[in-house]
């Protein structure tokens, strides 16, 4: 640990990912060791030495078959451009996840359904009204923010239209967004008409995760709505951040010779956009207080749902999800389960 062997090799002596030693990053000796081989590497390639940290990075996680692409690259501009890509890889938690799952040897002691779910059939009458209503004032109030994650590929739909903004088929022949959006004003004419206030207008932060393909397609959709009804201001559209695919052994795969493949990260990448982007701190500010986060894809949500709101808010979880019970346990979509004790998401 600690000792690169890499220093006396030439370039070509280090083009497989297996000859990169495990290095002991608690050690100055190995940053400066990777510092002299990016040194070396981008003088034998012609790179300019501006990209030596991106080169460090890449021979720290092993990924030096993507120094191998860029010496087969003889064209300066398409070299630049294929540099430019590289640099906005984020190679440390590429990393970290594959080693993460590598090493992950977890016994799934038990398997049970998820439990504490109360079954809307079970809620009184008188119970079913107030939890409406208390959704209603929060919404009024300015309590909850919408999250629409949208970010996600065409997994279950046809690859070369966008789900969230095409006829899918339905008589109206709406997109998805569309229904959502006349869901909103639907909710924004039940504020008026059961709460009484003073305001003209009824808004509150909505927020769209998305990705680099779809963002101007979902983005058009909604101006051309005229936002459905709300304030410009206060719809948020944030870029999802993008992983690079690996195979087996962690090599990040190419899509073409002069771009890596990559996906959107997931659902769980909001948590990470709205703290990295500040969102939470403007949100708070503002004195929301709950983020109600529904898919895209569930064309049965109802966005701000007034009953959920009022229930979770009631029994002050810090977590709560609304589901239907499946009719088929043996079909595709997720379910709620409990392993060892910890709540997942069955995909």
């Amino acid at each position: 640990m600690g000792q690169c062997k890499l220093l006396n090799k030439s370039y070509q002596e280090i083009s497989d990912i297996h000859d990169v030693p495990n290095l002991d990053f608690n050690r100055n000796s190995t940053y400066k060791k990777l510092e002299q081989i990016s040194n070396q590497i981008t003088t034998e390639r012609g790179i300019s030495n501006i990209y030596n940290v991106l080169i460090s990075r890449i021979v720290a996680v092993g990924q030096l078959h993507l120094i191998e692409t860029l010496r087969l690259i003889n064209d300066q501009e398409q070299k630049n451009k294929f540099i430019e890509h590289l640099n906005c890889i984020d190679y440390e938690t590429v990393d970290s996840l594959y080693h993460f799952f590598q090493n992950k040897d977890e016994i799934l002691d038990e398997i049970s359904y998820a439990q504490n779910i109360e079954k809307i059939e079970n809620i009184k009458k008188e119970q079913y009204i107030q939890y409406f209503q208390q959704g209603l004032q929060m919404i009024k109030n300015k309590e909850v923010a919408l999250v629409i994650l949208a970010g996600g590929n065409n997994i279950r739909f046809d690859q070369k239209v966008q789900k969230s903004t095409c006829n899918i088929g339905l008589p109206s022949k709406l997109s998805v967004f569309e229904i959502i959006g006349k869901k909103l004003q639907v909710l924004q004419n039940l504020v008026y008409q059961n709460i009484s206030t003073s305001i003209t207008k009824c808004s509150f932060q909505i927020m769209i995760m998305i990705n680099t393909e779809n963002y101007f397609e979902i983005k058009k959709v909604w101006k051309n709505n005229d936002f459905f009804g709300f304030d410009e201001k206060d719809v948020l559209f944030m870029t999802q951040s993008m992983l690079p695919i690996i195979d087996i052994q962690g090599k990040i795969i190419m899509r073409t010779s002069m771009q890596c493949y990559e996906q959107p990260e997931g659902p769980g990448d909001i948590i990470k956009t709205i703290f990295s982007n500040k969102v939470i701190e403007k949100l708070l500010i503002k004195n929301y207080k709950y983020l109600h986060i529904i898919g895209v894809e569930n064309l049965l949500v109802k966005p701000l749902d007034p009953l959920f709101l009022g229930y979770a808010n009631e029994n002050k979880n810090d977590i709560n999800s609304k589901c239907v019970k499946l009719q088929d346990l043996t079909n595709e979509f997720f379910k709620l389960i409990n392993i060892n004790g910890r709540l997942y998401i069955e995909l």
